[in-house]
């Protein structure tokens, strides 16, 4: 159609030029023909984008479905920690209960852990694994016994070389335990107020880092994919929580996961915690970090934490 207006067009135009019509008339219809062909080039350059545009969605579309079912195939049970309440020495809670912060629950001989330097440790948490047992939908942790986690607080370092950062795991029947006091040069700022414990069950996916470290390469290309496919899948929120167990680390640097991915566990993840959190003495982790605990699969298992891998990543 358009050809035959335009050759009309210009037609009409050759035989203007033969005529008695005035300039005018000519300038007419040769800007009505340059017209045609601007309106003609515009509505087809329209069309193209749009095939253009139809045609990158389409591809965007199946990198998110993509992204979306590798996911799915990758997620893992993490247990979330959250604080129930804050108790005060006139107020201490049950003994051997899972609890965030205070004096460990333990058999009469045991000893204050220290680091390789002398300093006393800080209990981070203290795990009734009985209740926790309800949420290990992959059935990795202990069924009975206590788990306990410690952190050297004054210096908060980084990495494990000191022996800064301990786990212990005992099966001791629980009558046998009792609260072991704080010793004399633990600073009073590195005695953490104690808080009792609530576990929920949340799926969890690995984050980008995480991604790149596991060797899926080819996937690490779009990270627009990613978080349109994490948004799909609906994820419930975190909430208030303290930390969690097992599933997939929030990574603030870079990843923790060795060549062996499949065979690491993320054993804890703890927050830094803030006056607003409803906590009773907020802990800050280096400048607004997590701390991060890794075992293997084999390890835990085995119920070995002699081993375990531990890191602070600050943002």
């Amino acid at each position: 159609m358009m050809p035959v207006l335009l050759l009309l067009l210009f037609a009409g135009t050759a035989a203007v030029q033969h005529s008695e019509w005035s300039h005018t008339t000519q300038l007419i219809c040769t800007w009505a023909a340059f017209f045609v062909v601007l309106v003609t080039g515009i509505r087809h350059g329209q069309r193209q984008r749009k095939e253009a545009i139809a045609a990158r969605n389409a591809r965007n579309e199946q990198k998110i479905s993509e992204m979306q079912a590798l996911l799915e195939g990758l997620k893992r049970n993490s247990i979330c920690l959250s604080p129930i309440a804050v108790h005060t020495d006139r107020e201490p809670l049950p003994t051997t209960i899972s609890k965030y912060g205070g004096q460990p629950d333990l058999p009469a001989d045991y000893e204050w852990p220290r680091d390789n330097t002398g300093r006393p440790l800080s209990l981070l948490l203290q795990i009734d694994c009985a209740a926790l047992a309800a949420c290990d939908q992959e059935q990795l942790f202990p069924t009975t016994g206590h788990l306990y986690f410690f952190y050297e607080l004054s210096d908060m370092e980084w990495d494990n070389r000191n022996r800064v950062a301990q786990v212990f795991y005992n099966d001791v029947p629980s009558q046998a335990l009792h609260p072991v006091p704080f010793p004399d040069d633990l600073p009073e700022a590195c005695r953490i107020a104690e808080h009792a414990l609530h576990f929920s069950a949340r799926e969890s996916i690995p984050g980008w880092d995480d991604l790149f470290q596991m060797g899926l390469y080819h996937y690490v290309t779009d990270l627009d994919a990613y978080e349109e496919a994490t948004r799909r899948m609906k994820l419930p929120p975190v909430g208030n929580v303290l930390g969690t167990l097992s599933g997939y680390a929030d990574i603030i640097q870079s990843s923790l996961l060795t060549d062996t991915p499949e065979e690491d566990i993320l054993l804890l993840q703890l927050f830094s915690t803030f006056e607003d959190d409803g906590i009773g003495s907020p802990l800050m982790l280096g400048v607004c970090g997590n701390i991060y605990f890794y075992i293997t699969r084999r390890q835990l298992a085995e119920r070995d934490f002699s081993q375990v891998r531990f890191e602070l990543q600050c943002y």
